[in-house]
Formats: structure tokens, sequence, C-alpha cells
């Protein structure tokens, strides 16, 4: 979304209006569907202004930028500019975004380990351990292992949550 709000705005800086630099600008596939109502709409001679709004299956970055077109083309002016600004916040989101991943890896992973390990820590001793097998077999050890289950479940629930992932 990012090339093709750079490649508008150099069609504009090279002379072309609005209308015909989103016209004769390739967008990405994923854009390309989004603004095929946009490009029916212009061949059939509606205003930019309307036309754009007919925008489909929109994210937040094709918001951006229809909002962007949407008011150059009601108010006019230079409009290079603040699409190269749309596309200058468009790539920091996505740099914002994969930074916050990288920030957050070692709470995914210490979320994975807390818990994963009781559980591979309870498959071993009760593999290895005649006495952890007689403790699962009675009534007071499987209602142990079920609160523990529940309380661990808990814990990664929140432990999700907190990191910002949904379960």
């Amino acid at each position: 979304m990012a090339d093709w709000c750079d490649a508008l705005s150099r069609r504009l800086r090279a002379g072309d209006t609005l209308h015909s630099a989103i016209v004769s600008t390739p967008a990405p596939e994923p854009v390309a569907r989004s603004l095929a109502p946009v490009l029916l709409a212009l061949d059939r001679g509606a205003s930019l202004s309307t036309a754009i709004l007919s925008a489909q299956h929109r994210s937040s970055a094709l918001d951006t930028a229809v909002t962007v077109i949407s008011a150059c083309a009601t108010l006019g002016g230079p409009a290079a500019e603040p699409l190269d600004r749309v596309a200058a916040t468009m790539r920091r989101r996505v740099a914002d975004t994969a930074d916050r991943r990288a920030q957050s890896a070692q709470a995914r992973l210490s979320a994975l380990t807390l818990t994963v390990l009781p559980a591979g820590v309870l498959f071993v001793l009760a593999v290895t351990s005649e006495a952890v097998r007689h403790g699962v077999s009675t009534t007071t050890g499987a209602l142990g292992i079920g609160v523990g289950l529940v309380l661990n479940g808990l814990g990664w629930w929140w432990m999700r949550r907190i990191i910002g992932r949904r379960p």
C-alpha cells in the first residue's frame, strides 16, 4: 500500500492529475481488488471524491489512503505531499508492529515454557516413577492434577492477554 501511495505521488509530481494518477498507477493485488469499484466508477464518469469512497474491503492502511485522497480531491491543492506522508505513516506502522512483536518474543517464550513445562514434567515423572503413578491414580492425586491443569490454563490465558495476543 505504501508503495502504491509513493507511485501515485511520483505521478503527481510528474504532472498527472490525481484522477489520472489513480487510473494509470497499477496497485498491488489486494489493493487492486479493493479499488476495482473505484476505477469502475471513475470509468463511468463519477467524480474522484465520490468514486474513491466506493473502495471495498478496507484495511486501516486503505482507509487512511482513501481519506487523504478524498480530502485532496474535494479540497484541491497539491496531493503529492499528503500521499508521501500516508506512505511514511504506513511504513512506520509496519515497523512499529514488527518492533512490538520482537520485544514480546521473550514474554511469548516464557508463556509457552510455563504452560508446557508442568505437563511435560508430570508426563516424564509418571513414566519413570512408580510413586508418581500411584499418586496420580488416587482421587486426591487426580483432583490435584485437574486443579493444576485448570490453573495452568488460566495462567496461559492470562499471559497471552498480557502479551497482547488473543487466546
